[in-house]
This record gives structure tokens, sequence and C-alpha cells, in this order.
């Protein structure tokens, strides 16, 4: 969950780690992963500047760090998406989400089995059980119990990767008052504000 949503973790980071990560693709190997394999490997990103700039890092860390010489492909919006949806592709790029609600239920049903937000095609029972569980769950404790445990077995078994927040700056004229920003301002400024809160000053 993102910083400013119910649910939000301060522990739960992922950090940067090499040697994991050279551990990790020393297993896949061992567990069959080729060479040959590795060296047909893409990642698919909508053509932008600022998406460029993205990929074009991530394919030097992989290459830096475990060697692998990933082959970086800009499409134009309607390919990405397209190929997103039929899954044609092998790493896709940076595809953003922002909540419509503040609740976890809009953030753990993009993963489950059949979402159509889902475009990696993983599937797990239990996580779904878990969402499910967090939905119809009355009491508000057994939500967030069971949204959490969702969210540690989408980070451990990592079907997507969770990369970066963004952050936006707000200008407020000073003389509007009982504004609150919430963590869904980031595109629906205002939006989720209590009206009777806020109110010109004379």
């Amino acid at each position: 969950m993102p910083n400013g949503e119910r649910g939000y973790e301060p522990s739960d980071t992922q950090k940067f780690d090499c040697t994991a990560a050279k551990a990790s693709l020393a297993k896949a190997k061992s567990a069959g992963v080729t060479d040959a394999q590795l060296a047909t490997l893409h990642y698919m990103y909508s053509a932008s500047s600022a998406r460029k700039v993205t990929a074009e890092f991530f394919q030097q860390q992989w290459q830096t760090c475990l060697g692998i010489n990933v082959t970086v492909d800009a499409v134009e919006s309607k390919t990405y998406a397209r190929n997103l949806r039929t899954h044609n592709y092998s790493i896709g790029g940076v595809s953003g989400w922002q909540a419509d609600y503040p609740d976890g239920q809009d953030w753990f049903d993009i993963f489950v089995t059949g979402s159509g937000n889902q475009f990696s095609g993983w599937s797990n029972k239990q996580y779904d059980d878990l969402v499910q569980k967090g939905d119809n769950a009355p009491k508000q404790a057994d939500r967030d119990t069971a949204y959490s445990a969702a969210q540690k077995l989408l980070e451990q078994e990592a079907p997507v990767m969770f990369l970066y927040q963004d952050e936006k700056f707000l200008l407020i004229a000073s003389k509007v008052k009982g504004y609150t920003k919430t963590a869904l301002d980031d595109d629906w400024i205002g939006d989720v504000a209590t009206p009777t809160s806020m109110y010109i000053a004379a």
C-alpha cells in the first residue's frame, strides 16, 4: 500500500541488493533457465522520453549487476496496451495505478485471477482467497489483516515490481481554508476532501 493510505507499512520496503539478485539468478539457472533464454529478454515500454530514461536505467542495472543484456523496445501506447492485455511481452514496462477510493480493496483486486487490470498472468488461489476475505469482512481490523497477508504474498511471489510513488506539489491560495491533502489528490485533487471543510476566506 502506498504512503498516505490505510494499510501503508513504513517498514515494508524494498532495498537494492545486487548480491541477492545474483543468488536468485543462480537459483533460476540451477532450475533450468539458460543463458540463451536470458539473451532473448526484451523490456517493452510505452514510448516517451520519461519512460525511455527508466528503460535505459533498468537495462544498465541488469547488465552491471547480473551481466544480462536486455533489449529495450519502445512501442506506441496502443500497441503497448494490447501487448500487455495479450501477454505478448517478456518484461512489461512501467504502468501506474491511482486509487479511485481510499481503501485497500481498490489496490489488491488488481492482482486477483481474471482481473482486467492484471497483465502478468499471475494466479494464486491463496492470494485470491485473502483478498476475498478482506472484501467480505465486516470489521475493519479483519479486513486490514487479510489485506496485509495478501500484500506480503504478492511481494514474495513478485509478479510485478513496485518501483516508486509519485509525489506532487500543490499551490493553494492563502484564502483557501480547510483543505487537507490526501493520497488520492495525485490525480483527483480536492475531490476526496469533505466539501463542507473547504471555504474561501473573506
